[in-house]
C-alpha cells in the first residue's frame, strides 16, 4: 500500500504511527517530493500539512538538512537497504537531534521509487552525552587540584612514609612503623602481600595497580574504601622501597553510579527507560534462544491520556502516569522489567513466562489499574489501560519484532473497546 497510494489512502495509516513517518517519492526530475506524512513530522518540521504534501525536500529543510537527507534517500536507493542518519533540527531557537530512518519502499514503480522515513528523537542521549562529558571534566578538576597520598614501604611491608593526604584517607596520624597490610582489608591481604613480592622482583618499575585488580583500602575505623593506586619501585642508598601514590575514589565511583542510574532510569516514573530496555531485551532474547526458555512482552498504553492533559493540564496527566507506574511495579516479579517505552506507553519483559501466565499477569495489571486510586488535588482520576500480549516465538527472529507484535496486539486492544487485554495470534 505504501508503494502507490496516495495521501488521501495513507493519512491515516502513517497517523496510527507513533513516530514521524514520511512517505518520500523520487520523481522523475531526480529529486524527491513527500508523498505523505504523519502529524508527527509536521510538528518536526514546524509546517503545517498542506505545506508539506506534495513539495519537494528543499522546499521543507533548510538547505544543509535537505542535502544529507537527499544524499541518504539516494544512497538507499543505490543500495537497496535503509539508511540510518543523526540529523540535527533547530526549532524555535533549540536544537533537536534525531536519528533518521531512510528504508526503500520498492525497488522500482514504473519510472519512481518511494522511500519511507522515520524519525526517532535522540535529544535526550544527546544531552546526556554532554553531561557525562561535563561531569568526567568536573571529576578531572577535582582529582588534579586535590593532594594525592603517598605511602612508601620497605622489602619487608614496613611503612616508611605517609604524607598527610594519606592519613586523611585512611583515617589515621600514626601510619609509620604499621605494616601495609594494616591498610589492606583481611580478605584482600594475601593476594596483595603476593602480589608486592612478585613486583619487587619483576623488571617493570612501576604500575597501576588497578589494571590489575581492584583495589580496596581499610581505614582505622574499619571502613572500606575504594583506591586507585599506582606504585613504583625505587632505590633509596641502595635499599630497595616501593612507594604508593594513593586516590580515593569513593566521589568518582558515586558519579559514575549516579550517572548510571539517570542514563537508564526515566525520570517522571522512575521505571527503567526505553534504553535500558531495548539493552535488556536484547539480553534476554538472546538467551531465551539459545536455551530454548520462554519469553513474554507485554505493551501497555493509558486509555484516552490524552483528555487528561487537555481537560486538567499536564500536572494531571503526569500524575496518572506515576501512579499507573508505581501501580505496574507492584504487580510484577522481580525478574521482570518495567520501562517507559514511551509518552503514556509502558513495556514489560517477562522471562521464563509463557502466554498463559503472561496472560494472566495482564489481567492482573490492568485490573490492578482499573481499580488504583489516582486523586490529584482533591478529584478522583478512573485510569484504564489496554494491553497487547506477545510470546517470544520461533517466526521473531530480532528483538524488534517482539516489541512490534506486542504493540500491534496493543492497537487491537484499543480496537476492541480498551480496557482490555488481547493475546497475539
Amino acid at each position: 500500500m505504501f508503494s502507490n497510494a496516495s495521501h488521501k489512502e495513507l493519512k491515516d495509516s502513517v497517523n496510527s504511527v507513533a513516530t514521524p513517518l514520511a512517505i518520500f517519492e523520487h520523481a522523475t526530475s531526480g529529486g524527491f517530493q513527500v508523498v505523505t506524512c504523519n502529524e508527527l513530522f509536521t510538528e518536526v518540521v514546524d509546517e503545517a500539512l498542506s505545506l508539506i504534501n506534495g513539495k519537494p525536500i528543499d522546499d521543507i529543510f533548510p538547505r544543509y538538512l535537505a542535502n544529507q537527507i537527499s544524499h541518504g534517500c539516494n544512497e538507499s536507493i543505490r543500495r537497496q537497504s535503509s539508511e540510518e542518519l543523526e540529523v540535527t533540527i533547530n526549532r524555535l531557537g533549540t536544537n533537536r537531534w534525531w536519528k533518521c530512518l531512510i528504508t526503500p519502499l520498492v525497488q522500482k514503480f514504473e519510472d519512481r521509487t518511494r522511500l519511507m522515513i522515520t524519525l526517532i528523537e535522540v535529544t535526550e542521549k544527546k544531552i546526556l552525552s554532554k553531561e557525562l562529558a561535563k561531569a568526567n571534566s568536573r571529576f578531572k578538576a577535582i582529582v588534579t587540584s586535590a593532594y594525592d597520598g603517598i605511602v612508601s614501604i620497605d622489602i619487608n611491608g614496613n611503612i616508611l612514609l605517609a604524607n598527610e593526604a594519606a592519613q586523611e584517607i585512611f583515617g589515621s596520624g600514626g601510619l609509620v612503623g604499621k605494616h601495609i597490610n594494616t591498610l589492606i582489608p583481611q580478605k584482600f591481604r594475601h593476594k596483595h602481600s603476593d602480589y608486592v613480592q612478585s613486583f619487587r622482583t619483576s623488571d617493570v618499575p612501576s604500575r597501576p595497580m588497578h589494571l590489575r585488580a581492584s583495589v580496596m583500602g581499610l581505614k582505622s575505623n574499619g571502613q572500606e574504601v575504594p583506591l586507585e593506586v599506582t606504585i613504583a619501585r625505587i632505590n633509596v642508598e641502595g635499599d630497595t622501597e616501593m612507594t604508593a601514590i594513593i586516590r580515593d575514589i569513593t566521589e568518582k565511583n558515586e558519579l559514575i553510579d549516579e550517572l548510571n542510574q539517570i542514563s537508564t532510569t526515566d525520570s517522571l516514573t522512575s521505571l527503567y527507560n526505553r534504553r535500558y530496555l531495548e539493552s535488556m531485551l536484547s539480553k534476554e532474547f538472546e538467551r531465551a534462544k539459545r536455551y530454548n526458555k520462554t519469553m513474554s512482552l507485554l505493551f501497555i498504553d493509558v486509555d484516552n491520556f490524552k483528555s487528561f492533559n487537555d481537560n486538567y493540564g499536564h500536572a494531571v496527566g503526569d500524575a496518572v502516569l506515576k501512579k499507573v507506574a508505581s501501580t505496574i511495579k507492584m504487580e510484577l516479579r522481580d525478574i521482570d522489567t518495567a520501562c517507559r517505552w514511551g509518552g503514556e506507553e509502558f513495556v514489560i519483559l517477562s522471562p521464563e513466562i509463557a502466554s498463559e501466565e503472561a496472560s494472566l499477569l495482564a489481567e492482573r495489571l490492568r485490573s490492578a489499574v482499573e481499580d488504583m486510586q489516582c486523586n490529584y488535588h482533591g478529584l478522583n482520576h478512573n485510569v484504564t489501560v489496554s494491553v497487547g500480549v506477545c510470546q517470544l516465538n520461533d517466526s521473531h527472529k530480532l528483538p524488534e519484532e517482539l516489541i512490534r507484535d506486542s504493540d500491534e496486539t496493543m492497537l487491537k486492544a484499543k480496537k476492541q473497546g480498551r480496557n482490555k487485554v488481547v493475546m497475539y495470534e
